[in-house]
């Protein structure tokens, strides 16, 4: 299967993809909310919420914050691999462990959709997430350790 007909029909197969795919396939977390989906031999995840748009605004608003921090001058669609990990594991390990101090250890995001609609709850509005917290997180993680 060539490239340009994979996409195509991978787009046909899956029109909500997850805004955290990475996250999830590479194995740093979960979503209640997610389907995977295979096509010739590679893997993708389907958003089956009816509402993606709180992980979206999410991830917008985490990219927006962590500009400086990501060495960025600018937030260009899509971010490389490496920036787009550190943004997404980082910033919901963050979240995580905020939110559940017991965490702070764990290195695995156990719920994407419940975390997020917690952080709602807990802080009132996308907007009065504590950013700045978030922002460290991202900065200290690391896609794998160093040897």
């Amino acid at each position: 299967m060539e490239e340009q007909e994979f996409k195509q029909t991978y787009h046909l197969l899956n029109p909500t993809p997850c805004v955290f795919e990475k996250t999830i396939l590479s194995g740093r977390g979960r979503c209640a909310a997610c389907r995977r989906l295979y096509l010739a031999e590679r893997e993708g995840v389907l958003c089956a919420t009816s509402n993606p748009i709180l992980c979206a605004q999410f991830r917008a608003a985490i990219a927006q914050n962590a500009q400086f921090t990501l060495k960025l001058t600018h937030l260009s669609h899509p971010l490389p691999h490496p920036k787009e990990m550190k943004l997404q594991v980082g910033a919901l390990l963050g979240l995580q462990t905020l939110l559940h101090p017991e965490t702070a250890e764990t290195s695995y995001i156990d719920d994407i959709k419940t975390l997020l609609t917690l952080s709602l709850t807990t802080f009132g509005s996308l907007e009065q997430l504590p950013y700045q917290e978030l922002i460290k997180f991202i900065h200290h993680f690391q896609i794998r350790p160093r040897h």
